[in-house]
């Protein structure tokens, strides 16, 4: 699209580069005037300038807030002194939750019966002389 520019068209193509005019491209080259006036050359900065140019920022970042100026002298805002709220009371399950509440536990109860039917079952046929009342003769009989 640059190429079909006519050089009298009023735009302005800002560019930067990394390296020299004379290592880009040939293509790249025809996109820019070959004045010399057009071009800008801006030096790499120096570890003496990078350091002047980055230190009010690291004194700033290193200062305690404390230590910076409010723009605008302000009273400091009292507080005023509440008293603890009380605990919340729990909340009241409604009559539905309640009802609710009571199918699901039937239903809980009703499949515990269920699977531990065979489990209990079991266990009375094989421990059956502990299903019935101790006497004190069976005591001395086991000891």
């Amino acid at each position: 699209m640059l190429d079909t520019l006519s050089p009298t068209e009023p735009i302005l193509l800002l560019a930067l580069t990394d390296g020299l005019h004379s290592e880009l491209p040939y293509d790249v080259k025809q996109w820019f005037s070959h004045k010399k006036d057009n071009r800008v050359l801006v030096p790499s900065p120096t570890e003496d300038q990078r350091e002047a140019f980055f230190a009010p920022l690291i004194n700033d970042i290193r200062r305690p807030p404390n230590q910076f100026s409010d723009g605008v002298k302000r009273k400091k805002r009292v507080l005023e002194e509440l008293p603890v709220a009380p605990p919340l009371e729990p909340r009241k399950p409604t009559e539905a939750e309640l009802a609710l509440q009571a199918v699901n536990d039937h239903k809980t109860t009703t499949l515990l019966k269920y699977r531990l039917g065979p489990i209990l079952t079991e266990l009375k046929r094989k421990f059956k002389r502990f299903t019935k009342r101790a006497s004190v003769n069976m005591i001395f009989t086991l000891l």
